[in-house]
């Protein structure tokens, strides 16, 4: 694995480190397979003194560009994310204001950094897991007692291999998600093979996401008029259903879709108690953005109906209520900074070439569907971030990713006010959705990336 940054030194009286994967990860994790980037924290040097050392996004921002001007012509320069502790705050303390009777749980494959997981474990946050692979490293970072990997770990996929499943019982995993009676006769058979007690499951329902950024019912859950059947299944081969599970879609809009699979899960809820199981889970799934507004609006809504369906348990404690947080957690608390690695007139429109692109960081803009914007941080080797009282006139951009694909177009047009030549930085915020958990390393462009902490 290549190094790209090792002890920098800035041009202030200030020093920072920017490490590999392979050092940062050695004091976290030495047993675990990792995801396929190069990808983790690494912080201001005197950090560990105190959290008074972290240093801003912007004054980060400034001596990590200060430093990286110096090294364009010599080094491999990687893309670098600058990773908030407050913004994160921020979210958890959001969340917990509007839905304080969810409790969060981390959909580990919207951005399974290393260090992030930490914060989150840090915070209290459960994980939504969708593979082996997932669970194995949470545990390695977590304090891996039988407690934490019960109570603070969901095997979410109801899809499994049947090595994977027997795998998770041995870490020690009880609680999965299934949406048919196939999957229930898997974890009946990993069992019985293993002289063990199936896992427990949550019954997957589908939903009408038709209107989300990604929709998820087209590939998962069963429709509540096939439940019966389901658990009549688990009732037979003594597979405990503990609960009710559904997602409305990866970036949902329509909070009308949310409202009704509350109720759907009530109904099945009920078929449960009906056959003799006692559920005890509900897990609302996540889908939900960032953006303040519509998060509140969504969480209203979600509120009333958990109140009207389920408010009887909620009262009585008998329910336990979560969520599967990705984008929501995620997305805010990290910023890109990229590089421009070349520029072309084309009449009066010019082109962009920067080091990151669709087959690495930025893949969400094909696999997510996002749309990004650029923030413009320096012209001509000067400093313009936050300049929005420039006199400079707009000039139409188009923005593209670093190989040889035509298809790795970041941005088709766009107008800056600044003016762009080789050398320069641009910033992208909220960026840590679903990116550099897909990036690739195609074209002999590695998937390196560089890492800061920041307050």
């Amino acid at each position: 694995m290549a190094k790209a940054y090792v002890s920098l030194k800035s041009k202030s009286t200030e020093s920072f480190d920017l490490i590999s994967l392979e050092d940062s990860m050695s004091s976290i994790s030495t047993n675990s397979s990792q995801p396929n980037f190069n990808f983790d924290f690494t912080t201001l040097s005197g950090l560990n003194r105190g959290k008074k050392n972290i240093k801003s996004e912007s004054q980060c921002l400034f001596e990590v560009i200060n430093y990286l001007d110096g090294q364009l012509m010599e080094n491999d320069v990687s893309p670098i994310y600058l990773v908030s502790k407050s913004k994160l705050e921020k979210q958890l303390n959001l969340w917990k204001t509007e839905l304080p009777m969810i409790d969060p749980f981390y959909a580990v494959k919207c951005n399974p950094t290393p260090a992030f997981v930490n914060m989150l474990l840090e915070n209290g946050v459960g994980f939504d897991c969708a593979s082996l692979g997932e669970i194995s490293n949470v545990l390695s970072i977590a304090d891996n007692t039988a407690d934490f990997v019960k109570n603070k770990i969901i095997y979410a996929n109801p899809i499994k291999q049947m090595g994977h499943i027997k795998q998770a019982m041995n870490l020690g995993v009880n609680l999965t998600t299934i949406d048919s009676i196939e999957e229930a006769e898997k974890l009946s058979s990993v069992a019985r093979a293993n002289n063990n007690t199936p896992m427990d499951v949550l019954i997957r329902i589908t939903t009408d996401d038709s209107s989300s950024q990604c929709p998820l019912s087209t590939k998962f859950g069963v429709d509540i008029d096939s439940v019966n059947d389901i658990i009549l299944k688990c009732k037979t081969l003594n597979v405990q259903v503990k609960g009710v599970a559904f997602h409305v879609g990866s970036g949902f809009k329509d909070t009308k879709t949310l409202q009704k699979a509350v109720r759907d899960a009530k109904i099945v809820w009920g078929v449960a108690e009906q056959y003799g199981m006692k559920p005890s889970i509900l897990d609302v799934g996540g889908g939900f953005g960032y953006d303040v507004l519509e998060f509140k609006n969504a969480a209203s809504v979600l509120r009333k109906e958990l109140n009207f369906s389920f408010g009887e348990q909620m009262v009585n404690g008998k329910v336990k209520i979560i969520s599967e947080l990705g984008r929501f957690l995620a997305g805010p608390c990290f910023s890109l900074i990229i590089n421009v690695t070349g520029t072309r007139k084309m009449g009066l429109k010019k082109r962009v070439y920067m080091n990151d692109g669709l087959y690495g960081g930025l893949n969400c803009i094909l696999y997510d569907h996002q749309e990004i914007s650029l923030e413009q941080v320096t012209s001509n080797g000067r400093w313009v971030y936050n300049n929005q009282h420039s006199s400079e006139q707009e000039t139409e951009y188009s923005i593209w990713g670093p190989t040889c694909d035509g298809l790795d177009c970041i941005i088709s047009s766009c107008r800056l006010q600044h003016d762009i030549s080789v050398g320069d930085w641009m910033l992208i915020k909220n960026a840590g959705a679903y990116t550099t958990a897909a990036a690739t390393g195609f074209n002999g462009f590695k998937s390196e990336f560089g890492c800061l902490l920041v307050e």
